[in-house]
């Protein structure tokens, strides 16, 4: 968990510095995660806290039926949303505005609030990252193994693809919620048309 938080800080950093018209070096958002580093560990840790205690109550449906399987998902599914909207803008917020990690959760909130159906957009966008990998593991499935090896490869690659994706568009939207004005690098009408203030 801390190595995937601590690169996606190193992608958020990035961003930033672009968005301000900088040409952002690998040693920039290295050195931005190196000073948050404490930040970054508490929040990794309670991620990972959240994800073992999603999947112990996701376990404990597999083992119950009927109603009760449904409300354990349903529970496991709410604590996974929540820790979404709770934590969704805590890096950029983070490397930003130099808070601590628990800080950094109201702040997220409050932005989530400002941005919810971009967010929601943009997440449903990233999930197009995961399409050839579905394509290719059923082609697998039902034409040839080949296919696996393919589903694999393009797995690899679709998840690089999702967190540089989901680093850069996390800052954007900060960067949006926090100033209301279109961060530079993007089309201005296009973005504007899509994020409509809440």
């Amino acid at each position: 968990f801390f190595s995937l938080y601590f690169t996606q800080a190193m992608i958020v950093e990035s961003a930033r510095i672009r968005f301000a018209g900088g040409n952002p070096k690998l040693a920039d958002g290295f050195s931005a995660a190196l000073k948050h580093l404490k930040s970054i560990l508490v929040l990794a840790v309670i991620g990972a806290i959240v994800s073992i205690i999603v999947n112990a109550i996701q376990r404990t449906a597999r083992v119950n039926s009927g109603l009760s399987a449904i409300a354990t998902h349903l529970v496991a599914g709410l604590i996974g949303a929540s820790w979404t909207i709770v934590s969704y803008f805590s890096l950029p917020v983070i490397l930003s505005e130099n808070t601590s990690a628990t800080q950094s959760f109201k702040r997220s909130m409050e932005l989530f609030g400002k941005t919810w159906g971009e967010n929601a957009v943009s997440n449903i966008s990233l999930m197009a990252l995961w399409l050839p990998a579905v394509l290719f593991l059923v082609l697998g499935l039902f034409v040839s193994p080949l296919f696996l090896l393919l589903a694999v490869i393009a797995c690899v690659i679709g998840g690089i693809l999702h967190s540089v994706a989901k680093g850069i568009l996390s800052q954007a939207l900060y960067e949006y919620a926090k100033t209301g004005s279109v961060p530079q690098g993007f089309e201005q009408d296009a973005v504007k048309n899509f994020y409509e203030k809440r």
